[in-house]
């Protein structure tokens, strides 16, 4: 089965996407990016994932996006049965201590958001990790 990893970005980090799609490229297998640019994208994208059998390896989320910001959707990933236990990792801007209390209590890495040519870099040792691992299961 195919791997997919989802990246949700401001809606005007093209750059940042194109650095993203870099970091998860593998050898070992198709990786397909989904990429939304609000927290309610997010949600529905991994809707139309389940509904298809499938869940993605990991969520990449943008801490500030508009509508539903990065926090509140991962609240909503981790409240929905099908999605509880996938890997997520928050981009922000800076790692304050709120920051850190709700990645402990939402199980949510967070991750500073480097500049666009770093950014790959940044996420190419969290790609490899999230590749090696088996695709979750849908529950019944």
């Amino acid at each position: 089965m195919t791997k997919k990893i989802i990246v949700y970005a401001d809606p005007f980090a093209q750059e940042s996407l194109a650095s993203i799609k870099k970091a998860f490229h593998s050898t070992e297998g198709e990786v397909e990016v989904w990429h939304g640019a609000t927290g309610k994208e997010a949600l529905m994208i991994l809707e139309v994932l389940l509904n298809k059998g499938t869940l993605p390896c990991l969520v990449v989320l943008s801490k500030d996006m508009p509508l539903m910001d990065g926090r509140q959707t991962a609240i909503r990933i981790r409240s929905h049965r099908d999605f509880r236990d996938l890997p997520i990792v928050m981009l922000t801007k800076n790692k304050g201590s709120e920051d850190q209390q709700f990645s402990e209590a939402w199980d949510v890495e967070m991750v500073t958001r480097p500049s666009s040519k770093n950014l790959e870099r940044t996420l190419r040792p969290i790609a490899d990790r999230s590749l090696k691992m088996s695709p979750l299961k849908i529950s019944a």
